[in-house]
């Protein structure tokens, strides 16, 4: 089924609380850890709260991939003035495809059950780690086509949404072995547009001729400014290609800077799957 693959956001701080800069994640033994101190007077309950992010339609018909399913609850809590390490088991791959996970304040103490989750973005949100399988690794398979989409349903670091527009063309992605790839994507949100451009050498790829799918992972480069990674899982869902789907992942320096997941190529386009 593939190997699971991690997006890790940087932890924000919070009054009397410090968190470990970055969370880890053992593919090994499929755990997500981070590490809290809690320096206040008193005890602090924290929650992982996963769900599970899908294609559906949203309460008035229309189509929504950024549907999110509540998968599981892990409260904790830390007792004043220490140090404790927050683990949970990450979910194999095939059971799941994109899995989100918050760290949240899961709600007042004097509830009856502290730990409900009671929306999708409860306040305080401290940080965010996604997780993914990809597809066996390396193969002759590869990728190319071109990308044209708009949604409502990017995601960015510092924990709003926004509509973006994404358009690149002229691609190919593929096995390092077999040669160099090429991707450069624009980017348009927020009243500023970003030209992302991947490293030629990929750093990570994979293929699955089953699903027609393809990620690869490389460093890149906005506005020519390098110190990024880009992320993208790429599938082919048959002509004329509007139901392509696009995933894609940007951080800088190891913190999320804008993603999607699994976005309909709703303005043209066409990704095209060159099987092994």
């Amino acid at each position: 089924m593939g190997e699971l693959i991690t997006f890790v956001g940087k932890f924000l701080a919070a009054a009397g609380l410090v968190f470990s800069d970055l969370p880890t994640v053992d593919t090994t033994t499929n755990e997500i850890c981070v590490t809290v101190t809690n320096n206040n007077n008193y005890a602090v309950n924290l929650a992982w709260v996963a769900y599970n992010i899908r294609n559906g339609l949203s309460p008035d018909g229309t189509p929504n991939p950024g549907l999110q399913d509540l998968i599981a609850t892990y409260p904790f809590t830390i007792p004043a003035h220490t140090t404790r390490e927050l683990c949970v088991p990450a979910f194999p791959c095939g059971q799941f495809d994109f899995i989100q996970w918050d760290l949240i304040a899961p709600g007042a103490v004097s509830l009856p059950d502290p730990y409900s989750y009671p929306g999708p973005y409860p306040v305080p949100f401290y940080g965010a780690v996604v997780t993914a399988c990809q597809g066996e690794t390396g193969g002759t398979c590869r990728m190319t086509g071109g990308i044209n989409l708009s949604t409502s349903a990017a995601n960015l670091g510092d924990g709003t949404s926004a509509t973006l527009t994404a358009n690149g063309g002229g691609f190919q992605l593929r096995d390092p072995s077999r040669g160099t790839s090429n991707l450069e994507i624009h980017l348009s949100y927020g009243g500023q547009t970003y030209n992302v451009k991947m490293d030629k050498a990929l750093t990570s790829y994979s293929c699955d001729d089953e699903t027609q799918t393809v990620t690869a992972v490389a460093g890149a480069t906005v506005n020519g400014v390098s110190g990024y990674q880009l992320t993208v899982i790429l599938t082919d869902n048959g002509e004329p290609g509007r139901n392509d789907t696009v995933t894609l992942l940007l951080t800088h320096n190891g913190t999320p800077v804008v993603w999607f997941t699994e976005q309909l190529l709703n303005l043209g386009g066409n990704l095209q799957f060159h099987a092994s």
